[in-house]
C-alpha cells in the first residue's frame, strides 16, 4: 500500500493499480529520463532479481539454481543486444568470487605470504556499507 511521502520509484503494474484509485492531484509522475535511464531500470532489475534468488533458495532451490537462473538472464541479455561480449559474463558453476590477486613479483610472496592470507575488511570492498 502507497503511503503519503516522497519517492523515486519506478512504476510497475503493482503501483499503477494503487495509483488508479488515488486522485491526480495527489500524485507527481514523470517519465523515466533517457539519459538515465539505464541506471534507474538497473537499480529496479536489482531489487527484482534478488527477490527472485532469494525466493528459490526459500523454495529449497540451491547456489547452483541460482547460478542457473544468472545465467539465463545474461543469455537474455546477449540475445536481445547481439552484444558477444555479454557471453563472456555467464558465471562459472563453480560459483566462486575473485577475492584478491598478488603481482607475481610481490615482495609478500618472499617471504611466505600468499593472497589467502591478505587481510581483508569486515565489510564488502564492493558495496557501500553506510
Amino acid at each position: 500500500m502507497l503511503k503519503p511521502g516522497l519517492y523515486e520509484q519506478v512504476i510497475n503494474k503493482a503501483i499503477k493499480d494503487e495509483l488508479m484509485v488515488i486522485p491526480e492531484a495527489c500524485q507527481s509522475v514523470r517519465s523515466i529520463d533517457e539519459a538515465e535511464a539505464s541506471k534507474i531500470l538497473a537499480q529496479y532489475l536489482t531489487e527484482i532479481i534478488q527477490r527472485g534468488l532469494d525466493n528459490m533458495q526459500d523454495k529449497g532451490g540451491g547456489l547452483s539454481s541460482q547460478v542457473a537462473l544468472t545465467n539465463r538472464i545474461v543469455e537474455t541479455i546477449l540475445q536481445e543486444t547481439n552484444e558477444e561480449d555479454f557471453a563472456s559474463l555467464s558465471v562459472d558453476k563453480r560459483a566462486e568470487q575473485l577475492l584478491a590477486l598478488l603481482r607475481e613479483n610481490d615482495p609478500g610472496l618472499l617471504i611466505g605470504k600468499t593472497a589467502k592470507s591478505i587481510s581483508r575488511p569486515e565489510t564488502s570492498v564492493a558495496q557501500s556499507s553506510l
